[in-house]
């Protein structure tokens, strides 16, 4: 079933990913984590109070992981929303 506004693609090793149509400049950083593995830990998080989610990882390609941090982006509406839970979480 292909839903409208959602983009549908798998990646190299086959699995299948779903992700929302929104464009970067619709979207805004709520939180910068040393590494994609907290980023991703946070971003279930948001998902889990239904609050849509994205990672920006800075690690040249995935030759580097880890090297340049990881930025998750939530849609501008939501912003405010998910600093809040990630205050929570820093507490």
């Amino acid at each position: 079933m292909v839903i409208p506004g959602l983009v549908y693609s798998t990646n190299l090793s086959g699995d299948f990913n779903l992700s929302y149509n929104i464009r970067m400049s619709e979207l805004e950083c709520v939180g910068f984590f040393s590494n994609k593995i907290e980023a991703e830990l946070f971003k279930a998080t948001l998902e889990g109070d239904g609050i849509v989610a994205t990672i920006l990882v800075d690690d040249i390609g995935g030759m580097y992981p880890g090297v340049g941090g990881a930025r998750v982006l939530v849609k501008r509406e939501d912003l405010e929303k998910a600093k809040v839970i990630l205050k929570e979480i820093e507490e």
